[in-house]
Formats: structure tokens, sequence, C-alpha cells
């Protein structure tokens, strides 16, 4: 269930990377990734803009370089750029919306408790892969904002060396996810706005189960 309003935003923001300094690392990995993957499926999704790519594509560049940094020692300087990466992700995909990703993280995190971050994370790879054939270019561009060479694998790789680099396991039974509900998340998955209507590429049914079978 999402609950929104315009009387839960707030008028303004302020970000002081002086309040995030005593993040656990932990933390920092899981939530810099969540940002990550905010920012990568704003650039590949169906309502992407030059502005909303302007954001995330900075967004991405930012967390490449700084989330390493940011998780081995509370300096402030990666932690302000992963606090900055963090927001301009989030109005990226404000207005872009989130794709596959969001769609089968949300479930994880109702039938096993997993958080967000860390499912985003986890799934991104996977989803990234599959996506593919519809967002070549797309993916493209975020590999070179990754400091790659601009190809669409290169950012699929790229994710999965800093999903490494940061300690985020790289498969969801490493965190006591089972296949038991695998049928009722893919449901929910697929009937989800994130999956048919943002998602660049749209899936069938069983090709969210096997892409939950992958990530296991």
């Amino acid at each position: 269930m999402v609950l929104g309003s315009p009387l839960l935003a707030p008028r303004f923001a302020i970000l002081d990377p002086e309040m995030v300094l005593s993040l656990p690392a932990s933390l920092v990995a899981s939530t810099g990734m969540d940002a990550l993957a905010h920012a990568i499926e704003s650039v590949i999704s169906l309502f992407a803009t030059a502005f909303t790519d302007a954001l995330a594509l900075e967004a991405i560049r930012l967390i490449a370089a700084s989330l390493p940094a940011g998780v081995r020692s509370a300096q402030i300087e990666p932690r302000a750029d992963l606090l900055y990466a963090s927001t301009m992700a989030g109005m990226a995909f404000s207005y872009a919306r989130t794709g596959l990703v969001h769609g089968m993280a949300h479930p994880l995190s109702s039938y096993y408790d997993v958080p967000h971050g860390l499912a985003n994370a986890i799934l991104l790879p996977y989803v990234l892969a599959f996506n593919i054939p519809a967002c070549e270019a797309g993916l493209a561009r975020v590999a070179a904002a990754m400091g790659e060479k601009a190809k669409a694998q290169a950012a699929i790789d790229a994710v999965h060396r800093l999903i490494t680099e940061v300690d985020i396991p790289s498969h969801l039974s490493q965190i006591g996810v089972t296949d038991t509900f695998i049928p009722q998340m893919a449901q929910d998955a697929f009937e989800s706005g994130n999956a048919q209507v943002v998602n660049p590429r749209k899936p069938s049914l069983s090709e969210v189960v096997e892409l939950y079978q992958q990530a296991l």
C-alpha cells in the first residue's frame, strides 16, 4: 500500500552531511545502492526526460565515485556527495518514476522483511540484464557516468563490482530469502505499475518468476 498526500511533503529540506556521519557502514552501502537504483531506473524509464537524465546521470557519477569511500569511513566529503546524489536521484525518479527493480523489491520487503535498499541492491544487476534489449543506449549512458566504456553490459558489470566492493550480498538466499513466496511476489511485481507502465521492457509473469530465481 502506498500513502501519498501534499500534506506529507516538506516545504524544504536541509542537506547537512554532518547529520549522516554517524550512519553505520551497512546502511551507507544499502541506501547508497538504493539511490543508485533510483537514478539508473530514472535514466531507462519510459518517462525519462532531458531534465531527469541530467539529475540522474550526475547522481550516478557521484555514487560510483563516492560510495566505496563513504562506506569505508565516516569522512564528510564522500558522505556529502552521497547525500547530494541521493537527493538528485530522488528528484529524478519523482518525475521519471521507478521500474521493475522496485516492482520486485517491494514484495521482498512485504514477504521477507528485507530492507528496501538491500532488496533493490541485490535485484538491480539481474533486472538490468533483463532490460538490455529495450534500453541499450540508456544503459550505455549509465556506464559512461560510472566511468566505464559506454556499453550496456559495462553498466551491469560496474554495478556488480560496486555491490562486491561495499559488501552487499549478491544473492537473496544469503539474507534468508527462500523460494516459498516467489509465486506470490512475482504476481505482485508483475501487476505493478513499475513493471507494466514504467519499465522499458514489459515482463511476463514467468519472466518475473525467473528473475527472482536468478537472484535467489
